[in-house]
């Protein structure tokens, strides 16, 4: 029995209905909300600039409308390390609004604390109205936006649960063809539940401690010296054979993500095109690229670069996913745990690599042009002789308990 389309739509608005009523429930007392990452600090002035975080509210507001938020509402700010310890006081004094938005002030830090690069700026909302306990108890408890791993001390960002309209709709020969992707029906829009991810991508310096502290056979080009090339610490590490990603999740205690997991982080999912919009916006198609429009400035893939394609530090990637993952337009190709197959209903896909043979990269690479870094493109690796298999990067992810 097929049910109408506006019955099916109508299912998926009032599963999002929900979201602002969740929202409610984030603001509860002591709950501190990060609104930006520093990116420069001039300690001699007291004064910092901070990139700001994606706040929903300010989505599709005009100039004017932003900078009123952030000198009339929100001026004063908490300053936090990265190990989420109360450092300070930030209070804004400059906004500039390009293709990101950028906050600056004057910063007063508590006893002998410094102030660093990836720290962050924030607010703690005030406790609301109070609200009685219902006879279905207390509003939940939800899990922190961020948190660090307890074995390798990576910061992680919560990708709340979502319906992934996942692929492209327009040529069916290709393997990420969706032939289901304009319709929203949830029997087709498969819902991602809540997990974790790490913010960058794992580094040369972070493989090479991982190798030393399980006893993992470093990387062949490093055996000479024993260590990654001098200068790139901080760079992506881009060596990884699916085994070797494997060992190092089983390692931490975390694990890969499926292929949907990685493109709801890297592209959003139905309640970031819904946002206030109602119908019309979930017909909206998501973005081919994590930060949006297409820029070779931001993305390090091949047309970022005059000459030889080369890796940079992690920690000065420009692209950010609606959520604020980094580096996942270029950078390094990331395994994840799907086998590379069919989507349900594609027909033209090649029956010589389908079934349980080789593993979905995603994201692209810094040696290969932007088409691969899309949202929605699709590699494969994973033979079973790692010596012969495709190299890639390491980003993993931790379901929300």
């Amino acid at each position: 029995m097929k049910f109408p389309f506006f019955l099916l739509l109508s299912a998926i608005c009032l599963s999002l209905m929900g979201l602002s009523a969740r929202d409610r429930d984030e603001r509860r007392p002591g709950r501190f909300v990060e609104r930006g990452v520093v990116q420069s600090v001039q300690p001699e002035k007291k004064t910092l600039c901070a990139q700001a975080t994606r706040v929903p509210a300010l989505h599709g507001k005009s100039e004017t409308q932003i900078r009123a938020f952030y000198f009339e509402k929100e001026n004063d700010m908490l300053l936090m390390s990265s190990e989420a310890e109360e450092v300070g006081t930030f209070k804004i004094d400059r906004v500039t609004i390009a293709e990101s938005t950028t906050l600056c002030g004057l910063f007063d830090l508590t006893e002998t604390h410094i102030v660093s690069p990836g720290d962050l700026v924030g607010v703690e909302l005030a406790p609301s109205t109070y609200k009685p306990q219902t006879q279905n108890g207390p509003p939940p408890i939800l899990p922190p936006d961020r948190i660090r791993h307890e074995v390798d001390k990576k910061i992680m960002l919560r990708i709340s649960w979502d319906y992934l309209v996942y692929g492209q709709g327009e040529d069916p020969t290709a393997d990420n063809y969706n032939p289901h992707f304009f319709d929203r029906s949830p029997l087709v829009t498969p819902k991602i539940e809540t997990f974790y991810m790490d913010q960058y991508e794992v580094t040369n310096r972070e493989y090479l401690f991982f190798c030393k502290r399980a006893g993992h056979t470093i990387p062949e080009a490093w055996r000479i010296t024993g260590q990654y090339p001098e200068g790139t610490g901080d760079h992506p590490f881009t060596l990884a054979s699916f085994e070797d990603a494997q060992h190092y999740a089983r390692w931490t205690g975390k694990r890969l993500p499926t292929e949907f997991e990685w493109e709801l982080s890297a592209r959003g999912g139905l309640k970031l095109l819904r946002n206030g919009s109602g119908v019309e916006g979930i017909k909206r198609s998501p973005p081919v690229y994590p930060m949006g429009q297409w820029s070779p400035d931001v993305c390090n893939t091949r047309e970022m670069w005059n000459g030889e394609p080369r890796t940079i530090s992690v920690f000065s990637l420009k692209d950010r996913s609606p959520y604020g993952i980094v580096g996942m337009c270029g950078s390094a190709a990331e395994w994840t745990s799907s086998w590379y197959n069919a989507y349900p209903g594609q027909t033209e896909f090649p029956e010589n690599l389908s079934g349980q043979q080789f593993r979905v990269l995603r994201g692209g690479s810094f040696s290969q042009p932007r088409d691969f870094a899309r949202t929605d493109s699709r590699d494969y690796g994973g033979l079973e002789s790692p010596r012969s298999d495709r190299r890639g990067g390491i980003r993993l992810v931790l379901s929300a308990k």
